[in-house]
């Protein structure tokens, strides 16, 4: 199996760029090794130190960046509805959020961080900017300023393609 992928310079001119199976593999690899590794060293800190589980400080995020109702928390968060009206439920019952309804529409319900809950968050942005400075010490802000553009570019890439295995019709 190769990956190929045929794009076309500003030029005009035909470029061809080969991804071997074997670098496909090796990338596909790394991936996994890096979200399980982070995984398992955040979600145990994040709990012993704050009290959240890793999906809770997602959600927190989400809300502190503007996904303020529960529809747009699941398609920020990738969860199913019931599985978001459960993490909503938890996040009020810790008095991390609240539900108010919504000033233009008192049909919606927005979701608002408590003070608690920007405090937790705060504190755990500190925590992991401290995890993230020991860990990538050794490397450049340009080092670290591409490799985010490279995971942004696969997130891009990966989000707008459609996979083989997937019917396309109507």
């Amino acid at each position: 199996m190769e990956i190929l992928k045929d794009t076309n310079d500003p030029d005009g001119q035909e470029s061809s760029q080969q991804l071997s199976e074997e670098t496909a593999l090796q990338l596909l690899k790394g991936l996994w090794a890096l979200t399980h590794t982070m995984k398992r060293q955040l979600g145990p800190m994040l709990l012993r130190e704050h009290g959240l589980e890793f999906k809770d400080f997602l959600a927190l995020q989400a809300i502190e960046e503007g996904s303020n109702y529960p529809g747009q928390l699941c398609q920020r968060l990738t969860l199913t509805p019931s599985n978001a009206s459960r993490l909503i439920d938890a996040l009020v019952d810790s008095a991390l959020i609240e539900r108010r309804l919504d000033d233009q529409d008192a049909r919606r319900v927005q979701l608002t961080l408590t003070a608690k809950g920007e405090k937790v968050l705060a504190a755990t942005y500190s925590t992991l900017l401290d995890l993230f400075r020991r860990s990538l010490g050794e490397l450049s802000d340009a080092q670290i300023a591409e490799f985010t553009r490279t995971l942004a570019l696969l997130s891009q890439t990966f989000g707008s393609t459609t996979p083989a295995h997937e019917d396309t019709r109507s």
